[in-house]
C-alpha cells in the first residue's frame, strides 16, 4: 500500500494534524506541490556529516576520472533535483564508481546514505536506520525523512545500489534542489532518469596499473595479457590479483592457465573489498536472474 494511504494525518483537537498510525501530532511540510508530514519535535542531526553509512573506499581503486567528473557534473548541476543511473555488466564496476564518487565530493553533502536495493521488498528496511542517524524516531519512513531534509536545509545524497527492478528508485526522487539520488544497475532501461552513465571495461592501461600495483615487479607485457584474457573487467583483474598474490604463482603461469582452463580459474582468488565474489559467481547469479525475466535471451548466452 502507498505510503501515502498509510499515513493519512487527520485534524485533531486545536487543529492539531495527527498521524493515521498514532496519536502523536505531526507537523506539515510543503516541497513544491507535496504536503509531506513530520513528527513534532523531530529535529534531525545538528553538523552536517553526521548521517553517513557509505562503505570504505576500495583499497586499490584506480582510472575512472572521466567517469567520476561526468558524475559530479551532473549530480551538482544547479537548479535541478538530479538524479542519476550508472548501468553496466556485472564486474564492471559500477559499486566501486558510486563509492569513490562519496568520498572524494563528502564535503559536497550534509547527508550520504547507501542502501543495497537488490532486493526492492528489502530496501524501506535500510531507511529508518537514516532517520536514527537524522534524530528521527525509530521506525521513520521516507515522506517524513525527506520532510525533514527539506525543512532543515540538508543537502543529501541517496545512492541505491545494484538496482533490479526499473521502478524502484521512483519514491526517493529529490523533490527539491537540495537533493540527489544514484543509482547502479546492471539494467539500461532504468526510465525516468534524465542522465545515465554506461560503465565499461578498464582502458588497457588501467588494468595493468591495477595489476602492476598489487603485482610488484610484473611484466607489464604480462600484466597486459592477463588483462585482456579478462576482458579489461575490475572484478575479474582484482580476483587474479589476489589468486597471484595468495598463491605465488609466476604470472606467465597464470597467463597460461587462463587460456586452458579459463571456466576454472575464474572461480579462484580472493577480492579482500568483496569476500565471496568471484566473477564466475556473479555471472552465474546473472544468469540465474535472466532465465526468470528474459529466458529467450539464456539461450543466446
Amino acid at each position: 500500500m502507498p505510503w501515502w494511504k498509510r499515513r493519512t494525518p487527520t485534524v485533531g483537537p486545536g487543529g492539531v494534524l495527527i498521524d493515521g498510525n498514532s496519536s502523536a501530532p505531526i507537523s506539515a511540510v510543503s516541497i513544491g506541490a507535496q504536503h509531506l508530514y513530520l513528527p513534532a519535535g523531530a529535529t534531525p542531526a545538528a553538523g552536517p556529516g553526521e548521517a553517513w553509512n557509505i562503505p570504505p573506499r576500495l583499497a586499490h581503486f584506480v582510472g575512472r576520472a572521466d567517469l567520476l567528473d561526468q558524475l559530479h557534473q551532473h549530480l551538482t548541476d544547479s537548479g535541478t533535483a538530479a538524479v542519476c543511473a550508472v548501468h553496466g555488466l556485472g564486474g564492471i564496476g559500477k559499486t566501486a564508481l558510486a563509492v569513490e564518487y562519496a568520498h572524494r565530493h563528502a564535503d559536497a553533502f550534509d547527508v550520504v546514505w547507501w542502501v543495497p536495493a537488490e532486493d526492492p521488498d528489502a530496501i524501506p528496511d535500510h531507511i529508518p536506520a537514516l532517520g536514527l542517524a537524522l534524530g528521527l524516531p525509530d521506525g521513520t519512513g521516507w515522506p517524513a525523512i525527506l520532510a525533514a531534509l527539506h525543512q532543515h536545509r540538508r543537502r543529501w545524497l541517496l545512492i541505491l545500489d545494484n538496482v533490479e527492478h526499473p521502478d524502484v528508485a521512483g519514491p526517493y526522487r529529490p523533490t527539491d534542489t537540495l537533493g540527489r539520488l544514484l543509482v547502479t544497475s546492471r539494467r539500461t532501461d532504468l526510465a525516468g532518469f534524465s542522465t545515465r552513465l554506461e560503465v565499461a571495461e578498464l582502458p588497457r592501461s588501467e588494468a595493468v596499473e591495477l595489476l602492476t600495483r598489487r603485482i610488484p615487479g610484473i611484466d607489464p607485457d604480462t600484466a597486459s595479457t592477463i588483462a585482456g584474457l579478462l576482458g579489461d573487467l575490475p572484478l575479474a583483474v582484482e580476483q587474479a590479483a589476489g589468486y597471484l598474490d595468495q598463491t605465488a604463482t609466476p604470472p606467465a603461469d597464470y597467463a597460461r592457465l587462463l587460456t586452458t582452463r579459463l571456466g576454472d580459474m575464474l572461480t579462484r582468488g580472493h577480492v579482500a573489498d568483496r569476500p565471496g565474489t568471484t566473477i564466475a559467481n556473479l555471472w552465474d547469479l546473472s544468469v540465474t536472474r535472466l532465465r526468470t525475466t528474459d529466458p529467450a535471451a539464456v539461450a543466446l548466452l
